[in-house]
């Protein structure tokens, strides 16, 4: 069917546009321009995300490039990705508190003007260091726009028009995507990868025309009958507290490159695990454990508490929801890291092919999630969210089982039947975790984000350690590499079964506990779903 629809493009625009038409999805999208204020967040949040996408994918695919342009090694080269994850998950928390006391437009806009001056002089840069300190920046900007950005669509959409309104930014970061794996690897390949920083300077301009109009919605200001008070001195604990957590994680190597999955990451992984590496590894562990003390025993303290454990008991849909949105972004990661690897090591092929495998799925992203967040806001049908997860582990398992039987534009088939799950999950997860703590949208939103990011750390850290385990040594590796290239990828397409079988299993336990939250085993014990009217 999915061939089918490939081959004669027309014939799906029409299924599509009479399934829309059917479902009355055009109509229930125009209600989401109904007045300005609506009209202007969809606009500015739609452009932020294309913006981040934008800011973000260029800093993982210029790797193996920047290392040779400074003459630098692949550990200094892959901090320009580390450095954005580590400013980002550290800080969106905060960010979030900061626009619920000054007002998140502010915050917001700050974020999109931080983009675009840091991308112009990351363009620019003249050595590796200014190029990670820039990034960091970008990072910076980044927790800005991402920690204020849910707050604004809950303030502005009502629970019944949230998931459709989180299509759009999503569809919108779906683009920033595609744009990247289609034209940065050619640029990269025949043009400079500063021309794809710059990239970030014109897109930021337009992105800050979208979005200056926010300032002037009295609703997005600082709500003066409530005091937000915020204890730094915590606020700087729990910030250091992540930091050591994502540095543990990639102290190892296990993640040097992971972000870009093309070229290098795969000649550390098969190197091992050296002891030097593991002797900085755990005094940052020791560390870690030090300030998540420190914290809680200050935060015990303190009549306003910065990071509220409360919610985790007392609400345990928002608990639920959390743990399954986590989950999904593991997966999410989990894929990027391992797709190069079974294309690249497992069947021959080119960095280029390897990114554009992922095409086909991600253009799913430009109209599945009308779809989902439509469906969402219907009437929130329990088997959705499952359901969702459950294809991704159908698509991840079908690649497992069938990866050598398949062609390479197989292996992209396969792989829409998971990013069909993907883009189905992730409007409908951000609207029910904001949904599930509406009286505290700046906790739910800081908490999203930084699910988000520790998911994609530690989705890809696990991802990266058991493919490392399933290999041989690296000179095992490299004498099969030259005496019998089928034996040497069919190794690597054992290794992708292997860690594959960790992210299914992941999945199917996020899987469980939305169906959990969402009243699915209810509903089939009692031998009734939901359906769409």
């Amino acid at each position: 069917m999915i061939l089918f629809l490939l081959n004669y493009p027309k014939f799906g625009y029409m299924m599509l546009k009479k399934l829309f038409d059917s479902l009355n999805i055009v109509s229930a999208f125009k209600v989401m321009g109904s007045t300005s204020e609506k009209k202007a967040v969809l606009r500015s949040l739609a452009a932020t995300q294309l913006l981040v996408q934008i800011s973000t994918i260029p800093v993982a695919l210029t790797i193996p490039t920047v290392k040779d342009f400074f003459e630098t090694d692949l550990i200094t080269a892959s901090w320009t990705v580390i450095i954005r994850l580590l400013i980002l998950s550290s800080t969106v928390l905060l960010f979030a508190r900061l626009g619920q006391k000054h007002g998140y437009a502010p915050i917001f806009i700050g974020g999109a003007i931080l983009i675009t001056v840091a991308s112009g002089l990351a363009a620019v840069s003249p050595d590796i260091y200014f190029l990670i300190l820039f990034n960091g920046f970008i990072g910076l900007g980044a927790a800005m726009i991402t920690a204020t950005a849910n707050p604004i669509l809950t303030a502005t959409f009502a629970p019944n028009e949230r998931g459709k309104a989180y299509s759009i930014p999503i569809i919108a970061a779906r683009v920033g995507t595609l744009m990247g794996m289609i034209a940065f690897g050619p640029l990269l390949e025949f043009s400079s990868w500063r021309f794809v920083f710059l990239t970030g300077l014109p897109i930021g301009l337009w992105c800050l025309w979208n979005v200056r109009g926010l300032v002037k919605f009295d609703y997005l200001k600082p709500d003066k009958s409530k005091t937000v008070s915020i204890n730094y001195f915590t606020a700087f604990l729990f910030s250091s507290m992540i930091i050591a957590l994502v540095v543990s994680l990639n102290a190892s190597g296990w993640f040097r490159n992971a972000s870009s999955g093309i070229n290098t990451l795969w000649s550390d992984l098969s190197n091992g695990v050296d002891l030097a590496s593991m002797n900085l590894q755990i005094p940052i562990i020791l560390c870690f454990i030090g300030l998540t003390i420190c914290f809680i025993i200050f935060q015990r303290n303190d009549e306003t508490p910065f990071f509220r454990f409360s919610y985790f008991k007392e609400r345990p849909g928002f608990s639920m929801a959390v743990f399954s949105d986590f989950v999904f972004h593991m997966s999410m990661m989990s894929t990027v890291v391992l797709i190069p690897i079974l294309v690249q090591e497992g069947r021959g092929y080119g960095p280029l092919v390897a990114s554009w495998v992922l095409v086909p799925g991600q253009s799913l992203g430009l109209f599945v999630p009308i779809l989902a967040g439509f469906i969402f806001d219907k009437n929130d049908p329990p088997w959705l969210r499952p359901g969702s997860l459950l294809l991704i582990v159908l698509g991840i398992g079908s690649l497992a089982i069938f990866s050598n039987m398949v062609p390479v534009w197989g292996i992209a088939l396969l792989l829409m039947i998971a990013f069909l799950g993907t883009h189905a999950f992730q409007a409908a997860s951000n609207a029910n975790v904001m949904n599930n703590l509406e009286e505290d949208s700046a906790f739910a939103s800081g908490t999203l984000e930084m699910d988000r990011q520790l998911g994609h750390t530690i989705g890809s850290t696990i991802s990266a350690t058991v493919m490392a385990l399933a290999l041989p040594a690296a000179s095992v590796l490299e004498k099969l590499r030259l005496e019998s290239l089928t034996e040497y990828q069919n190794i690597y397409r054992e290794g992708f079964s292997t860690a594959t079988s960790i992210v299914i299993f992941t999945m199917l336990s996020g899987a469980i506990v939305a169906g959990i939250q969402s009243g699915l085993f209810k509903s089939l014990r009692a031998g009734t779903l939901r359906k769409l009217p």
